[in-house]
């Protein structure tokens, strides 16, 4: 198995960020121990039967509607983030990408679960395969607002993450410098990628004191009447099965709820299920076909509506 940049491994680089550069981590995430633990090897190779990932920029759930993989993103608490690096603390999760859904759900079987280090992740389930049920049609109100939502909140918490990495405390310092204020701007600039940076300064601007109430706060209420408006679809079925714009390659994890993109015949399609019906979401595809799944779980309060 491989891991993408954000999940740490003991005495290995943190990171793929310049401004890690030489900073080894101290000890290693939970579901890289646990995979250890389970008889897989890391690879360094190219060779992979799966990939953990905390796919937050929707690298990988693109990937495997593209290429006929499979990338299960499970919500908030189902797996534990420790040794994960933040970026949006309410959004991050550590997902499998796999060849075939089969021994996604096996992998997902031995990372997810209760671990002391994270005290939001929860009890054990045992995920399989289910198959059966009737298909509804139902309307969501909120979609042509959920990625700006998105953008917001986790810019937001992205850029309150990363006010650490200054240089001094964390991360490598530049040379040269002349002055306090050079040295944090130069260390950010030259040790952190343009991405990194958009999203630092986008954070700043939403929770300024000038855009605070008009933008983020007004983003966190909108987030809670999706949440409520999932709960209420959910409250009539298990799977939700939904369209996404074209023009939007990925439809966000907002509030506890997953999202997903992936292509059957050419359409991206989202996948959002309540705690405890995971199965039979995997349940409705077979290992023929592209699909990229994610499952739903308790949210932060531990009320499936939040």
């Amino acid at each position: 198995f491989k891991l993408d940049g954000s999940i740490m491994v003991k005495g290995r680089d943190i990171g793929t960020q310049p401004m890690f550069r030489n900073c080894k981590s101290l000890f290693s995430a939970t579901v890289y121990d646990r995979c250890i633990e389970a008889g897989f090897v890391n690879s360094q190779s190219e060779d992979w039967d799966f990939i953990l990932a905390n796919d937050i920029k929707t690298v990988f759930r693109k990937q495997a509607a593209n290429e006929g993989l499979f990338y299960i993103h499970p919500a908030y608490g189902t797996v534990s983030r420790y040794g994960l690096l933040p970026q949006a603390s309410s959004m991050d999760s550590v997902g499998v990408l796999c060849r075939d859904l089969t021994s996604g759900i096996d992998v997902l079987n031995i990372i997810s679960g209760e671990d002391k280090n994270d005290p939001f992740t929860g009890k054990t389930l045992r995920y399989e395969s289910q198959s059966g049920g009737t298909v509804t049609v139902l309307g969501n109100r909120y979609l042509n607002v959920l990625h700006t939502v998105f953008r917001i909140i986790s810019c937001g918490e992205f850029c309150g993450n990363t006010t650490r990495y200054d240089g001094v405390k964390y991360g490598c310092r530049a040379e040269n410098i002349s002055n306090i204020n050079d040295l944090y701007t130069r260390a950010r600039t030259e040790g952190l990628d343009f991405d990194f940076k958009e999203c630092i300064l986008l954070g700043c601007v939403v929770q300024s004191e000038q855009h605070y109430y008009s933008i983020y706060d007004k983003a966190l209420r909108i987030r809670r009447l999706i949440c409520d408006c999932y709960a209420e679809l959910l409250a009539e079925t298990d799977v939700l099965v939904m369209p996404v714009n074209e023009n939007t390659l990925a439809l966000p994890l907002l509030g506890g709820f997953s999202a997903v993109t992936c292509r059957i015949d050419g359409k991206p399609v989202q996948f959002i299920c309540r705690k405890g019906n995971e199965n039979k979401m995997f349940g409705l595809f077979g290992d023929s076909m592209s699909v990229s799944g994610f499952c739903g779980s308790d949210d932060f309060g531990g009320d499936t509506s939040d």
